[in-house]
Order: C-alpha cells, then structure tokens, then sequence
C-alpha cells in the first residue's frame, strides 16, 4: 500500500514538473490554455507613466494621456491607465491638444501614426500575445523537386523527413518541454512622451 502511495506521489510530481505547473511563466514557454493572454510589459506601462507624470506635474495621476482606440476602450488598457486622473480615449491621436496647459501623452496602435514624432520619444509595449498550439502546425509544406526524381522507400523517407522538420519536432517538443521555437505574436502599443517638459 505505501509503495502505491509512493508510486501515486512521484507521478504526480512528474507529471507536474513536465507540465511546468510550478514554475512561472515566460513568453517561450506558453501554456496553450489561453489563446490570448495579457502581457506582463504592461505593468512597465503604467508603472513608467506614473513616473512621468510624477516628474512633469508633481502628481503621479495628473499627466494627460491620449489613447487611440478603433470602435472601444480597450479593456487593458482602460485597467492599466485606471489611476490616471485625465484619461481620454480618441479616435485619431492630437499631438497640438493641450489640457491645463500640457501637451498629452499618446497612447497609439501604431508606431508610424504619430505625425511630428521628432518633438516626441517614443517607446512600444506588448498589450497582449495570442497563441495556439495550432500555430505549430500550421506551417508551410515544402515538397523538394527531388521527390519527383525518388522512388519507392526513399520518397517515403523524404517526405516522413519533411513532415517531421515541418511540423512534427516543434510540436513534440512543445508537448513535451512546453517550448516553441519562436515568441508568440503580440500586439504592441506605443507610448509618445513629448521631448521636452514643459
């Protein structure tokens, strides 16, 4: 009975390790549980922000901040920018908007959207990363012309080669390490400070 107990403990120990359940995450090693996921970056948003408006105004709160959105608030985004008191959500960032005085932070989607970007830094955060175990299949089929020329086991060994180059190795070993070969993709959104403080 106690060698079962024992067996029982060590397996589930196994089988934890294996599947990283005690460890903390990181971006080449993603769970497969969530398709999207938020991204830790985030948090350097909100915490570099507060910093900013804590130097340019004296309050940590008090930097106005513009963030383009498409038809809605992200939700995110709308979560880390919480404690900033002069939040407004636009559609088209306004770099020559002023409120109390002060040019606004950006929040833009897209790095490039800024029209006058030398008056402004800029830096980019990762909002959130979507990610399927699919992706590790869902890659190309290369069929090299040498197929056409094989004949018998060695078009078989070829194409058993490829299909395991191609899908097969990235997907055990996600499977089995919890590793991908690649980050996960990630939206991004880019802060716009301007250069100098008023």
């Amino acid at each position: 009975m106690l060698a079962v107990l024992l067996m029982l403990v060590l397996l589930t120990a196994n089988w934890s390790a294996m599947w990283h359940l005690a460890h903390e995450a990181d971006a080449m090693h993603p769970d497969g549980f969530f398709l999207v996921e938020t991204h830790p970056d985030v948090r350097n948003l909100a915490t570099e922000l507060a910093t900013l408006s804590a130097q340019r105004t004296g309050d940590a709160a008090e930097l106005p901040v513009q963030v383009q959105m498409a038809a809605s608030a992200d939700p995110v985004l709308g979560w880390t920018l919480r404690d900033m008191g002069r939040v407004a959500w636009v559609l088209a960032p306004d770099p020559a908007q002023r409120s109390n005085g002060r040019q606004a932070a950006l929040l833009t989607e897209d790095a490039a959207v800024l029209p006058d970007s030398v008056a402004y830094m800029g830096s980019v955060y990762r909002l959130r990363t979507t990610w399927d175990p699919a992706q590790l299949t869902s890659g190309h089929w290369t069929s090299p012309a040498c197929w056409n020329r094989a004949t018998g086991a060695t078009v078989s060994t070829r194409r058993a080669n490829v299909i395991w180059r191609d899908r097969g190795r990235d997907l055990l070993r996600w499977m089995i390490y919890r590793e991908t070969p690649q980050l996960p993709p990630a939206e991004t959104i880019t802060l716009w400070v301007p250069a100098t403080a008023e």
